[in-house]
């Protein structure tokens, strides 16, 4: 699998959905009328892709992709909330409710792949990097 990186581009998604999946992560589906193009960019479901994401008014995050659903045309990102200082992501998104505005841009690639004949990855993560290893 080659590196792949694409030009910049804001894609406007909505928060479709909005839940917390364990003590202090926020799992975000996010979805809109754009995304279906999107998603048919190269990369977007290589393992490791993430994008960065950009609430209306906070700088923009790297955040890998936890899944996408290219049927439904949306994808879900899972966030650590630290407790972060105001005008960040991690502090926007325990408070991101459906219907909330937020862009993202990317696809990147995660430089995640596997040497041929792989069957099993064990990986290990603490909490800020639960959310790319699971």
């Amino acid at each position: 699998m080659q590196p792949f990186s694409l030009p910049r581009r804001d894609v406007p998604c909505i928060v479709l959905r909005a839940r917390d999946v364990a003590r202090a992560i926020r799992r975000l589906t996010l979805a809109g009328p754009e995304l279906s193009a999107w998603l048919a960019r190269p990369g977007v479901d290589q393992p490791g892709a993430w994008v960065k994401v950009f609430p209306p008014g906070v700088p923009g995050r790297a955040y890998t992709l936890r899944g996408i659903d290219f049927e439904a045309s949306s994808v879900e990102i899972d966030f650590v909330v630290h407790g972060d200082a105001p005008g960040t992501v991690s502090e926007w998104a325990p408070r991101a409710r459906p219907g909330d505005a937020v862009s993202i841009a990317g696809p990147a690639d995660g430089g995640f792949s596997l040497v041929g004949g792989t069957r099993w990855v064990s990986l290990g993560a603490g909490a800020s990097g639960w959310p790319g290893a699971s």
